[in-house]
């Protein structure tokens, strides 16, 4: 593979795997993205082929060693199983492939140590994909917060729900060796933006989690973290209708977010409620999450920048999780894949 240094447009991406969010949003992403474009997918369940046919990929590998041994391959895309993003992210690198993995990337800070220390080895760029970090809702959020506009942060309030019906059939979410459970599913998007919000990990957290009989994973999570005066809390879970929401509380007003995590099913419109001082005034910016998402990290493959406010925010999530989980008494992170799951996607 050529170096960082040589180069140039497009971006080349592999996808490791044919999960749903690949095929319905990130590669639809990257073919329209003015820097990157999708030459190769991958799987292990046979069904990269139909897949490639589908989306107009021209190479089909029927494992993820051999898309990782393309030579044209610069970067890949890997929305595999919870539990096998440290393996596949480390592998990628080894290969000598900038990787952009889907959240969450390590499944404990010893992980993502892991992670990174291999990405540095290889002279690769790394990523995790919460898309939504990428919406300039966000920065109109954080440019508020900054100008004083609600007074003293006082607290930061969010939830996170979609109806999961475990009768409908195997899902990885409820599978504890794939890394399942609402918590690293939707959970980390609130303790994400509240350690994006608030500058740095919690000080405290405590959590309670509810587990159906029915399934070995929880299925709903809460959780308050101080971040020193200011308080946290969120809760999400597989059991309510779609729907997610954000409130930052201040001394003197409150920003309402109506789509922070998933502004894509507002039609990319991200929508803020500012109220202070008796009045209310609607903030509402558009953007196309994934699209923004796929042109940022290639910026940074092209022009070899590194990314530490993004990266420090990933371990910062990374531990926090951990502490949730501990809190909330679910079993450790540091679980092995199935064989099943080693060749999933």
């Amino acid at each position: 593979m050529e170096g960082w240094w040589e180069m140039t447009l497009p971006v080349r991406w592999g996808v490791l795997g044919t999960a749903r969010i690949a095929e319905r949003y990130v590669v639809p992403a990257i073919a329209a993205s003015d820097n990157g474009r999708v030459i190769a997918v991958s799987s292990g369940s046979g069904s990269e082929k139909a897949v490639a046919e589908r989306l107009g990929i021209p190479r089909a590998y029927p494992s993820h060693d051999q898309l990782l041994a393309d030579p044209d391959v610069d970067a890949v895309y890997i929305p595999l199983p919870n539990v096998l993003h440290r393996d596949w992210t480390i592998r990628a690198a080894e290969a000598g492939k900038h990787v952009l993995c889907e959240k969450p990337i390590a499944l404990s800070r010893r992980q993502f140590d892991e992670v990174e220390a291999a990405c540095a080895a290889n002279r690769v760029h790394v990523a995790e994909a919460f898309m939504y970090r990428h919406h300039p809702q966000i920065g109109a959020v954080r440019d508020l917060l900054q100008r004083g506009r609600i007074g003293e942060v006082v607290a930061v309030e969010a939830r996170f729900h979609f109806i999961l019906d475990p009768a409908a059939g195997p899902n990885i979410r409820l599978d504890p060796a794939l890394g399942g459970g609402a918590l690293r599913d939707i959970g980390c998007y609130p303790i994400d933006l509240m350690n994006l919000l608030m500058g740095g990990p919690p000080t405290e957290v405590a959590s309670v989690a509810v587990t159906r009989r029915d399934v070995r994973v929880e299925t709903s999570i809460a959780a308050v973290l101080r971040y020193g005066t200011v308080l946290g809390s969120w809760d999400c879970s597989f059991h309510s209708p779609a729907g997610d929401s954000c409130v930052v509380i201040g001394s003197s007003g409150t920003i309402e977010l109506r789509h922070p995590f998933r502004p894509d099913q507002n039609g990319g419109n991200g929508v803020s409620i500012v109220s202070s001082g008796g009045g209310a005034d609607t903030v509402e910016v558009h953007g196309d999450v994934y699209r923004l998402e796929v042109e940022a990290f290639a910026r940074r493959i092209l022009a070899d920048e590194p990314d530490e406010p993004n990266t420090e925010l990933s371990r910062w999530t990374v531990e926090t999780t951990e502490r949730v989980a501990q809190a909330a008494g679910l079993p450790p992170f540091e679980t092995e894949a199935s064989s099943a799951g080693r060749t999933a996607g």
